[in-house]
Order: structure tokens, then C-alpha cells, then sequence
């Protein structure tokens, strides 16, 4: 069989906790950035889950409308799995809509992704929280379509150190230079 298309993009971090460093964006910077990112696909790594939970791909269908910081990290609803977004193993199953988790539940408060949901049947204990201080690793991070945008640079003072020609005549000492 051919090669199974991945997207093209990079990772970006949107809240860290622990080993993975300590990128926590507020929920509108969250949102924003997830929802700009154009292909829905968020990966929760988790270094300390059971191995069916250390590296998981959420696809949202429609990421305008979801709120993936309060789903994530507030409170993991469930609500509408399957119709809404689906859980993957792998992010060339995320890709091609191949292999979606079937078992998943939510709806208990300060209990974040993924509750006790599973690839095959309920897996208790995997979920993250900002109140409960239940998995100590663990990083949510989006696939950026292409390159993320380089913000404009601000207050930049230019200084010219060497102009020859119709430019000028500017030589700056050795010690500008390096």
C-alpha cells in the first residue's frame, strides 16, 4: 500500500506541565492558537500513562466551535464523540480517519482529557486536571498547518556598522563588529 499522507506542520505547545516544560497559555490564547492552526488535530504526550495513553491524537471536526482548553483541561465532557471529534493512537490514523478510539465517557467536574476513555474499552486513571494534581508530565500541543507566523519584531533600533558607495561611507570599529 502507498504511504499513509501525513500532515504537513509543526507542534505547537499549548500547556505543559512538569518534564515537558512550562508552557501554560490562558484559555482564550489556547483556543486561539488551536483554532488557527487549521487541521484540528491536538497530541496530548503523557510520559507516566499506560502505554495506550503516553502519545494520543484528538481530531476535532469542526475547531471553531470547540473549546479545547476547557475540554482538555476543565472539564472533559465526551459530548459528542464520535460526532464531534474522535481520539487516535497514532497521528496517521488521526490523519486518514482510520482506527478511532470506541470507548469514552466524561462529565465529572475538574477532571480533564480523557477521563476513562480507551481505544477498546474504558482505561480509568489516564486523565489530567488543573485542580487535581493527578498526572505530574504531561504537554497538549496542535499541529500547525505549514509554519506558525513570525510575529513583527518591536522597538528594533538599527544601527548601521559598515555602508560603502551611494550608501555612505560608515565604517564602524573592529570591535562593533564582533
Amino acid at each position: 500500500p502507498p504511504p499513509t499522507p501525513m500532515p504537513p506542520g509543526i507542534w505547537i505547545p499549548l500547556y505543559q506541565v512538569g518534564s515537558y516544560g512550562s508552557v501554560r497559555m490562558d484559555e482564550a490564547k489556547f483556543n486561539r492558537i488551536f483554532r488557527e492552526a487549521g487541521l484540528g488535530i491536538i497530541r496530548r504526550k503523557c510520559n507516566t500513562c499506560h502505554v495506550t495513553h503516553k502519545d494520543v491524537y484528538i481530531k476535532v471536526k469542526t475547531p471553531k466551535t470547540w473549546n479545547a482548553y476547557r475540554e482538555l483541561l476543565v472539564l472533559w465532557t465526551a459530548r459528542n464523540f464520535h460526532k464531534d471529534f474522535d481520539i487516535f493512537s497514532s497521528l496517521a490514523d488521526a490523519a486518514t480517519d482510520q482506527r478511532p478510539w470506541t470507548s469514552c465517557n466524561g462529565g465529572i467536574n475538574n477532571i480533564g482529557f480523557p477521563r476513562d476513555c480507551g481505544p477498546k474499552h474504558l482505561v480509568g486513571n489516564q486523565w489530567n486536571s488543573l485542580i487535581h494534581k493527578h498526572l505530574k508530565n504531561y504537554e497538549f500541543s496542535v499541529l500547525w498547518k505549514g509554519l506558525p507566523p513570525t510575529p513583527a519584531p518591536r522597538n528594533i533600533k538599527w544601527a548601521t556598522v559598515y555602508e560603502r558607495g551611494s550608501f555612505g561611507s560608515e565604517t564602524a570599529e573592529k570591535a562593533t563588529f564582533n
